[in-house]
């Protein structure tokens, strides 16, 4: 395992993973968790975004919704 650390987020990369694999570790899982995986070619990349960072697209998904209604789309 490799892991990555830059200012907006810590990246954890894991070899040799099946597509299988990668889809049970995403359904125990679950949606509400506070990382993201991606997967390509039997590499997982996990990655965990600083709050900074994350505070920032929270903002974003809580103003596109009020945007869409005040705009009529």
């Amino acid at each position: 395992m490799v892991t990555i650390t830059t200012l907006a987020e810590t990246r954890s990369v894991l070899p040799n993973i099946s597509w299988q694999t990668f889809k049970t570790m995403l359904a125990e899982m679950g949606n509400e968790r506070n990382f993201r995986l991606a997967y390509d070619n039997g590499t997982v990349e996990i990655m965990t975004p600083l709050m900074p960072h994350e505070n920032s697209n929270r903002m974003l998904r809580n103003k596109i919704p009020d945007f869409f209604k005040k705009s009529g789309i």
